[in-house]
């Protein structure tokens, strides 16, 4: 791959990942780095060996001049950074939810658009081995026609966490959805390549926990046009899970993302949908046990793949990852998921 300058404004937690895997490309040069916390970002710069450290989102763009710029800041600031990103000459990718609102992102969509500038949403969980070798296996025919999708995403939000200190609030509540539309981006992304999209939505939500800043249980069914399916959200359902499962004409699959666990069984009988099975448990075998060996799962195991290719397509090398169409889909979706929503 060809070499690329890159910049990243918004140096939290998800900032960290983003770097250490920046770094850990020989063809990427980190530019610059961008917080409105000096200190942050001074530090920052210092412990991945990055270009200068910036808390002026302009003056970084002026001196960096960057090729891709990673916005990483929470959803609120999104649209500003993007669209000063995109009018600086950089191609954006943005972390999820890309914006609070529908008309922030298409306001962010067409701005790409007309300065022939790329913008993509981090759906890493789309990118993740599991989920690649999931929608492979699909492909391939192997559970023949969709019948239904369910993910279920749980262990959220955990009451030990910051979206559960009230002296300091978490940006997320203050979003449309609350702290919940800070989440639903993952398994939206996960489940609409296999409904072909989404024509009609029904919602229920509900807050387990009294007092809490906002509504911690989500469920949402979702009529595409290929097949029906089901979205959770689960502040409470434990141990931490982010799973699909696909069930088909000819068979089904089971991807749990974190684990990096691609099952995928047979209808035609029982003996064999076990040896099936079996064989679906090895397509992701090498990353699975490498984290196991870490002691740790990864849930931003796909990100060095998803800025891989993003980074290919800035260059003119590849397609986007992510098209406008699948943006436009989970943002339709998850604006309706919140406009159906129901407390249970």
């Amino acid at each position: 791959m060809r070499g690329v300058r890159v910049a990243v404004v918004g140096l939290g937690a998800i900032g960290f990942e983003h770097l250490a895997r920046l770094r850990a490309r020989p063809w990427v040069d980190v530019a610059g780095v961008c917080d409105q916390s000096a200190t942050l970002a001074r530090a920052v710069a210092e412990r991945f060996e990055t270009g200068p450290a910036y808390t002026d989102m302009a003056h970084m763009l002026d001196e960096a001049r960057p090729d891709v710029v990673h916005v990483l800041t929470p959803p609120a600031s999104h649209a500003a950074l993007v669209r000063q990103s995109i009018e600086a000459g950089a191609h954006v990718l943005v972390e999820k939810p890309i914006a609070p609102t529908w008309d922030e992102y298409v306001g962010m969509r067409d701005a790409a658009a007309r300065h022939s500038r790329l913008l993509c949403e981090d759906y890493n969980t789309r990118f993740a081995t599991a989920s690649l070798a999931a929608l492979a296996a699909w492909h391939a025919g192997r559970i023949g026609d969709v019948v239904s999708v369910d993910v279920a995403y749980g262990g959220v939000m955990p009451a030990d966490g910051p979206y559960a200190d009230r002296e300091v609030p978490h940006f997320a509540h203050a979003l449309p959805g609350g702290a919940l539309q800070n989440f639903i981006t993952h398994p939206l992304s996960l489940a609409l390549p296999y409904l072909g999209g989404c024509l009609e939505v029904s919602t229920v939500q509900r807050r387990l926990v009294p007092g809490f800043a906002s509504n911690d249980e989500l469920r949402a069914v979702l009529a595409g046009p290929r097949a029906y399916g089901t979205v959770t959200v689960s502040g409470h359902s434990l141990p931490p899970h982010l799973v699909v499962t696909v069930r088909g004409t000819e068979g089904w699959l089971e991807a749990d993302i974190l684990t990096g666990r691609l099952r995928v069984g047979s209808g035609s009988s029982a003996v064999a949908a076990t040896l099936r099975r079996g064989l679906g448990d090895l397509l992701c075998g090498a990353a699975l046990v490498g984290r196991k060996l870490a002691g740790r799962h990864d849930p931003y195991q796909g990100l060095g793949t998803l800025i891989d290719a993003f980074h290919r397509a800035a260059a003119g090398d590849a397609p986007p990852p992510v098209a406008v169409r699948e943006m436009d889909e989970v943002n339709a979706t998850m604006r309706a998921v919140f406009a159906a929503g129901t407390a249970a």
